[in-house]
């Protein structure tokens, strides 16, 4: 479950010393390829575009994009 590891990221140290950096221009995007559990309409449409199955258990579709990145 993707959920649980939302805590998991303030529970990891790192040395005081280092730092975060941010580019002006984003270097990679990430789709989310479901949403509780049902396929996002951005997984969905890649499926298709690359020639790929879509799975039988996906015939429900969120209606929303979910994408990190852009």
């Amino acid at each position: 479950n993707a959920k649980s590891m939302d805590s998991f990221k303030t529970q990891v140290s790192k040395p005081e010393d280092h730092q975060i950096f941010v580019t002006r221009e984003n270097m990679s995007a990430f789709g989310e390829s479901t949403s509780r559990g049902i396929i996002t309409l951005n997984c969905r449409n890649s499926l298709i575009k690359h020639n790929l199955t879509v799975p039988e258990w996906a015939s429900e579709v969120a209606t929303d994009e979910i994408t990190m990145g852009m």
